[in-house]
């Protein structure tokens, strides 16, 4: 069938394809989410895993585990040190009390005074809490019921996300055993030709690496800027320095 298609049909077939995709990103992605970030995540394990079996002749099956559990360890040492410092924040705040909120407002109007380059008016931040709009906007966040309710939508979204990191863990372990089994599969895909196997092998493994030294570089850009961070914290005064800086690092 020969099909003689106008600029303008292609231009539309084009249109019609990219929102297609866009629908299917769009339904699957509780699907599509956690395959991609777990392949992220085994692109940087796979090094330490070939190297515990290669080197210490671990069992690869021990090795892909041990790397899985080294991530589970970051991530709860990572998230017991922020829910440990979250009631105190709390308690620190005590944003119900009227006298609270006016020291609050102080405190931090001393603080952005101190650390800003800029010079900062009364009309910006003025001294008498009531005339203050960004004040007027604390006060209206903690009447009623407002920090309770956002605790509890904070505490739903995070059962979510912890059963969806309970996910990408399995499939992180899966892609890590069967990580020359899923190669093979894909070298597959472009025939049996020797030369377009070695293509696709160099690709993966240039992948791979693409993908390690990003995420490798990231986490260092990210520590360094919390460490950065956490001294601007530290010197304005924040309570609970440490705890931004992280948050910052994980964020």
């Amino acid at each position: 069938m020969n099909l003689n298609l106008t600029t303008a049909t292609r231009y539309g077939l084009n249109v019609l394809a990219l929102l297609g995709a866009s629908i299917a990103l769009k339904l699957g992605a509780s699907i599509f989410i956690p395959v991609t970030i777990s392949a992220l995540l085994a692109a940087v394990l796979w090094p330490a895993a070939s190297w515990m079996h290669e080197r210490i002749k671990v069992p690869w099956f021990f090795s892909c585990l041990a790397c899985v559990l080294l991530l589970v360890a970051f991530g709860l040492a990572t998230f017991t040190g922020l829910a440990a410092s979250i009631p105190q924040l709390i308690e620190d705040l005590k944003l119900s009390d009227s006298d609270r909120q006016k020291e609050l407002y102080g405190k931090i109007r001393v603080m952005v005074i101190r650390i800003s380059p800029f010079a900062i008016d009364d009309g910006a931040l003025p001294v008498d809490a009531e005339k203050s709009g960004f004040f007027q906007q604390i006060k209206n966040t903690a009447e009623g019921n407002r920090v309770t309710d956002a605790l509890i939508e904070t505490a739903k979204t995070g059962a979510g996300l912890f059963w969806q990191m309970v996910l990408i863990l399995f499939i992180v372990l899966f892609m890590l055993l069967e990580g020359d089994m899923l190669a093979r599969k894909i070298r597959a895909i472009f025939g049996p030709g020797g030369d377009a196997q070695r293509r696709v092998t160099g690709a993966i493994a240039e992948m791979g690496e693409a993908v390690r030294t990003y995420l490798v570089w990231r986490t260092i850009v990210n520590l360094c800027l919390a460490i950065v961070l956490g001294a601007v914290y530290k010197f304005a005064g924040l309570k609970q320095w440490y705890l931004w800086a992280v948050l910052t690092a994980v964020l």
